[in-house]
């Protein structure tokens, strides 16, 4: 697992030291590394779950740094969504993946 050089994982909900292994597993069985490039750093909506801790963004880009296909990232958000279970949304946007606690 890789993180961004600016990204704070610091004060991450603790649900997340079991999730983060389970995400890296679901993007290496894509060939993929996981990059988490927002968790509770960056500009997001008043009350995001960023801000407690409780969300990363992850990228949805190949090694090439092209952006991932529709298909593609909606694959990865079904395995990502099997892998974590209820305890996690798993919200697919334009540009990442969003995973956040659901509790």
């Amino acid at each position: 697992m890789e993180k961004l050089n600016s990204v704070q994982l610091a004060g991450l909900h603790e649900s997340f030291r079991r999730a983060l292994p389970a995400m890296e597993k679901v993007y290496k069985e894509f060939g993929l590394e996981l990059v988490i490039t927002c968790a509770l750093d960056g500009l997001h909506s008043a009350g995001s779950v960023h801000y407690y801790g409780k969300a990363v963004d992850i990228r949805s880009r190949d090694p090439e740094g092209t952006q991932l296909t529709t298909e593609t990232k909606n694959r990865i958000a079904e395995k990502l969504r099997v892998a974590l279970g209820c305890c996690f949304d798993v919200v697919v946007e334009k540009d990442h993946i969003h995973v956040e606690v659901n509790y």
